[in-house]
């Protein structure tokens, strides 16, 4: 007998998927109970089909997704609730099948059987995580495997690991208190436990110092006034690594819990497939378009704080702010959106030559952060009701902070943040290198004109 795919929103069904053969959802086994407008931004104009509600929950599977493993645990899901002859799990067999992991924003999932009961996996066992040796352990793991041309970890169904997500090793991690003090713990979200962080390696001898460079460009885009994660760069058991706090998360002190907080990737709110990140890929919707959303959707100054974000990532050289690292938030079930926190704002100054300098989407159609001058920071907000010259003067306002936001930057992460021996010569040339391109691309914004 068929089970069931719940998905839910803070909590709340939206729809439920009934699970079957195929390459991509029917729509007859898709029954909407809610309203599917919350789960994107881009779906508040219509009501999706089963394409975009197969698009939409192939965003949630960390990048890689087209793994076998996710299929192969959801066989191996299906085989023990009576379908053994399935063969090609569709998409909600496999996140079925890892409904016991965490995914973005406030989406949750509920796995029944065919009589209605919620089915469960085994939750890994707190005496089995030994602190930051665990983590260690398995990062050194992913980061083997990742060098090795593999980005997955085998499916392990006791602790019902099935992935390090993205293109390096990465491991969400819950911790306790405070960074220095805390205690970390495997997420559990069927009791509640909520990763807080995502811990991932940095240690890759093509472009050392990147841990401790993605953390003073967080920590430089914080002190400009632009919302960013905070990050931290260690040394675990001898491997660089970089820690960020997650965004989409809600600390209640009063009664000391984690809740989940609906944030989307720029991706999933544009509805564009998951290999559509870069303009290489696609080349709409570009920066403009996600500027027009905060415009049509957002709350007020949106608008005024997209530009503030993409200028001092361009000024900066952030070259691969592509639309899964740029997010959306949702405050409330309903209520105005919001530009969500950035992340992995590392910069591409002084990086080697086989990293490109071209911008990963262009801003205001400058292609590389050297051609982004006043004419492009104009032409950013195009597609909104603020004008040219506003979002000049905006841009040219967030040049003359971020020279001096670096510098605070650099006193405080001489002190917050670990660099390995391997990494620290790399780091400090690093640093030169973006202060010299900093300081060049800022004089020469406010030198130029807009057209």
């Amino acid at each position: 007998m068929d089970g069931t795919l719940e998905v839910l929103l803070l909590g709340t069904p939206l729809m439920r998927i009934v699970n079957g053969q195929g390459p991509a959802l029917q729509e007859s086994r898709v029954e909407h109970v809610g309203d599917v407008s919350l789960l994107s931004a881009g779906w508040r104009e219509m009501k999706p089909d089963a394409e975009a509600v197969r698009e939409w929950l192939e965003h949630l599977i960390p990048e890689g997704e087209a793994s076998t493993i996710y299929r192969e645990r959801a066989q191996h899901f299906l085989k023990m609730y009576g379908e053994a002859n399935v063969r090609e799990p569709d998409v909600a067999a496999r996140i079925w099948g890892n409904a016991d992991r965490e995914y973005a924003g406030g989406v949750s999932f509920r796995a029944l059987d065919g009589d209605g009961r919620e089915i469960e996996w085994d939750a890994p066992t707190l005496e089995a995580y030994r602190g930051w040796k665990y983590l260690a352990d398995v990062l050194r793991r992913a980061d083997y495997e990742v060098t090795n041309g593999r980005r997955h970890l085998d499916w392990d169904p006791k602790l019902g690991q099935t992935s390090l997500s993205g293109m390096k090793g990465k491991l969400g991690v819950h911790l306790e208190e405070d960074m220095e003090g805390g205690v970390w713990r495997p997420p559990r979200p069927a009791d509640g436990l909520l990763s807080t962080h995502i811990v991932k390696v940095e240690d890759d001898p093509r472009n050392p110092g990147e841990a401790a460079m993605e953390s003073l460009v967080q920590t430089t885009l914080k002190l400009a006034g632009v919302r960013a994660a905070s990050t931290w760069a260690r040394v675990i058991d001898g491997l660089q690594v970089v820690v960020s706090e997650r965004s989409d998360r809600i600390r209640t002190p009063s009664q000391g819990r984690i809740g989940r907080r609906h944030q989307e990737e720029w991706a999933q709110a544009a509805g564009v497939g998951r290999r559509e990140k870069f303009a290489f890929e696609r080349m709409d919707p570009g920066l403009d378009d996600l500027l027009a959303l905060l415009a049509r959707e957002g709350a007020a100054g949106e608008v005024e704080k997209g530009i503030e974000a993409i200028g001092a990532c361009v000024l900066l050289g952030h070259t691969d702010m592509h639309r899964k690292n740029l997010g959306i938030r949702h405050p409330r079930l309903r209520g105005p959106i919001r530009l969500a926190p950035l992340y992995d704002a590392s910069s591409s100054s002084g990086r080697a030559q086989w990293i490109t300098r071209q911008l990963a989407l262009p801003a205001g159609g400058a292609e590389t952060p050297d051609a982004f001058g006043a004419e492009a920071a104009g032409t950013l907000a195009g597609k909104t009701t603020l004008g040219a010259e506003e979002a000049v003067r905006i841009v040219k306002g967030m040049a003359n902070r971020l020279q001096d936001a670096l510098s605070d930057a650099v006193r405080k992460c001489k002190v917050k943040d670990e660099v390995g021996k391997a990494h620290g010569e790399a780091y400090e040339a690093r640093l030169k290198a973006l202060e010299t391109d900093l300081a060049r691309r800022c004089l020469g914004l406010k030198l130029s004109n807009a057209a």
